[in-house]
């Protein structure tokens, strides 16, 4: 297989072959053999050029960055290998209108799973920002609806320092890990590899385009081998038949597994029925070609996060203020808001002290707010000797 990228794909027309089941005979059109000659060796050829992007994807892809960086080119330059062999076969068959870049863009037009796996990142990441700017937006007129009884030098001054802790948060360093730990690596370069082995479709299709005859299947008869292979499954029905019928389905439908399963099951696992297997590529073309194994360290935390969706919050936890937050986002809110709180307490102390040096009363109230002392508000809360304004306040002590 690692010698597959090198050898050379040229013009097949098939031939014709012959297998027996039973004491039946099934025939294998050359139009239907070249086309699983070529599934078969495009098969190979994506196996490989998926594991060179697996390595890529290995050495170059560590976090959210380098993967919504790298991986469309990863992806892209592989797919390069693909498409240079599927136009060197297009070339053969006197089809000069496809270069490697419009074989692969055509190609891509129809089988983009993984390139889809990507776009569903790039949305969560989307999303992610937008709830993030929601919460940032909620906060602000959070901060303005607590100190809408207040002066506007307190208000503007607290709002002022809580969002300068949020500059450059649009997504946390915590949302980034999480949503980087959805990516189900081994299916991601499955996706890849399905993708360019499809490549064989797009290949088969414009050879159609241009009168070549060869075999393509129609994908809208699954529910009709369905239907049979339920049909075979049935008592009455005759079994002598059942060679012949699973033989048609195969020639109608040769990737579809159910029909493999219904010949093992009703013919056993013989020499006959092997080398039928073998060469339709039953089961391995059923498989998911890699497995978490194959990608140390990069099994995801939580398999069971959704892609799709924006990172999630904190567990829900008792309603207050910093609820509607997720954690990180509200740590860094309540320090914005003590420092917030130490320089409007520094900047009372300093309005106070000018105003006990004259006519500071005014001043005073400007700071504060027409309702008075911090310390108090209507209904609730007294004044009392720790009040740094305390002497310079118009309210008694204790006054309600």
């Amino acid at each position: 297989m690692e010698n597959i990228m090198e050898e050379a794909f040229n013009a097949y027309t098939g031939s014709e072959k012959v297998f027996t089941l039973n004491g039946k005979e099934l025939v294998i059109p050359a139009r239907f053999d070249a086309f699983i000659t070529y599934r078969t060796k495009f098969m190979k050829l994506a196996k490989a050029c998926a594991d060179k992007a697996a390595e890529e994807y290995k050495e170059k892809i560590h976090d959210l960055d380098t993967f919504r960086a790298l991986f469309q080119d990863i992806y892209l330059e592989n797919l390069k290998i693909v498409s240079s062999k599927a136009v060197d076969i297009l070339v053969s068959e006197g089809i000069y209108q496809f270069s490697i870049d419009t074989f692969s863009a055509k190609n891509i037009e129809t089988f983009h799973t993984a390139l889809n796996d990507l776009r569903t990142t790039n949305e969560s990441v989307k999303l992610t920002e937008q709830n993030n700017a929601k919460v940032t937006q909620n906060l602000k007129n959070g901060i303005g609806s607590l100190f809408s009884n207040r002066g506007s030098f307190a208000r503007g001054l607290v709002q002022g320092a809580v969002e300068s802790t949020l500059e450059g948060s649009e997504i946390t360093a915590p949302q980034k890990a999480e949503l980087y730990q959805r990516i189900r690596t081994h299916l991601l370069l499955h996706n890849v590899f399905q993708d360019y082995w499809n490549a064989v479709i797009t290949l088969v299709g414009i050879l159609r385009e241009n009168g070549k005859d060869i075999w393509l299947g129609d994908s809208g008869k699954i529910d009709d081998i369905n239907a049979v292979l339920e049909s075979v499954h049935n008592p009455n029905f005759p079994q002598e038949k059942v060679a012949d019928v699973l033989f048609d389905c195969i020639l109608k439908k040769p990737n579809a597994a159910a029909i493999y399963k219904t010949i093992e099951e009703k013919f056993g696992l013989t020499d006959e029925v092997q080398k039928i297997f073998d060469y339709f590529i039953y089961p391995d073309f059923t498989k998911i070609v890699y497995t978490e194994s194959d990608f140390p360290g990069m099994v995801p935390a939580n398999s069971n996060m959704a892609q799709g969706q924006n990172a999630s919050e904190e567990p829900k936890k008792k309603k207050g203020l910093f609820s509607f937050m997720d954690k990180e986002s509200g740590e860094s809110v309540k320090k914005g808001l003590k420092i917030g709180a130490g320089l409007l307490a520094t900047s009372m102390l300093l309005a106070a002290s000018k105003g006990k040096g004259g006519g500071g009363d005014s001043g005073y109230k400007d700071l504060m707010g027409s309702s008075g002392c911090m310390y108090s508000k209507k209904g609730a809360g007294y004044c009392n000797v720790y009040c740094p304004l305390y002497e310079y306040c118009s309210r008694p002590y204790g006054h309600h």
